[in-house]
């Protein structure tokens, strides 16, 4: 740890500050305030465009400061599972992630109770669990995909509840968390390597773990993909979307032993694409 902090010390600020803004992995935190908007309008909320900012930024905030505190409990698995992150690589230091993190955590949730206070429960709700993953379910087998999904795919239900929630609005939802809850568990898979170097019980060699397994795990998402590209359900652009969901998806099931293989994270980032993708189809489908 002190060898860290020399490193990082020696270094120009740009250099620090650049690897600090890779570490917050900022494109997560914005998939996540563009689900919170999609609640929004789909809940028919009229809010000032300052507050959108703010719950924004809020959203930013919390979710940059989940993934620092990742990064210091994964540090051990990320030298195997992702060697090119910048504190494994010594370009930041523990104790200065620890304090961003603090100050992030502190700034988010007071930013959000600030200016969007009925949402009170979930703002603590977040701010909680984001940290918590990483001090309580990695490495805990099913927890962890089950965990990260309930608090990514949350972030739809605050606004989309705002007029009472549905039906459709539970649809949705639960599309988007099982969704993610895939994505994890492949993602589980692909870190295999690093995560049993650093104790972790790891899903890998499970009744899952075969291409058949793999396949049923991903029907219900083909499935949606399917309905909304040949049902009629969606316009022109939803129709795309879908297509686009359907390819990343059959395309990280086929580069997933690839991946696994080459220590690489190729199914990971397929999947990714298709989360935005998916997004779209299912705002096509309901708003």
């Amino acid at each position: 740890m002190a060898a860290l902090d020399q490193v990082q010390t020696s270094l120009p600020r740009w250099v620090v500050l650049r690897a600090l803004v890779v570490a917050c992995r900022l494109h997560n935190g914005l998939a996540c305030a563009f689900l919170a908007g999609a609640g929004l309008l789909h809940g028919g909320q009229v809010v000032s465009p300052e507050s959108v900012v703010a719950i924004s930024v809020a959203i930013l905030l919390l979710a940059a400061s989940s993934h620092l505190v990742n990064d210091i409990i994964d540090l051990q698995a990320d030298r195997t599972n992702r060697p090119g992150r910048p504190l494994p690589r010594g370009l930041l230091s523990l104790s200065l992630v620890g304090t961003v993190a603090s100050v992030f955590l502190a700034a988010g949730l007071l930013v959000g109770l600030l200016f969007w206070s009925r949402w009170w429960f979930w703002w603590i709700f977040w701010s909680v669990t984001g940290p918590g993953y990483s001090l309580l379910a990695k490495g805990r087998r099913w927890l962890a995909p089950v965990w990260t999904a309930t608090v990514i795919a949350s972030c739809y239900l605050p606004g989309a509840g705002s007029d009472g929630l549905g039906a459709r609005d539970l649809a949705v939802g639960l599309v988007i968390w099982y969704f993610l809850f895939f994505r994890e568990f492949v993602k589980s898979l692909e870190d295999t390597p690093g995560d049993s170097l650093a104790g972790y019980q790891t899903l890998a060699g499970g009744s899952l773990d075969s291409p058949v397994g793999l396949v049923l795990l991903a029907l219900p998402l083909l499935a949606v993909g399917a309905v909304v590209v040949f049902g009629g359900l969606a316009g022109r652009w939803g129709h795309l979307a879908g297509a686009a969901f359907l390819v990343f998806l059959v395309a990280a099931l086929l580069a997933l032993p690839i991946s696994r293989r080459r220590q690489g994270h190729l199914s990971g980032s397929f999947l990714k694409l298709g989360a935005f993708s998916g997004l779209g189809v299912l705002l096509a489908t309901t708003l």
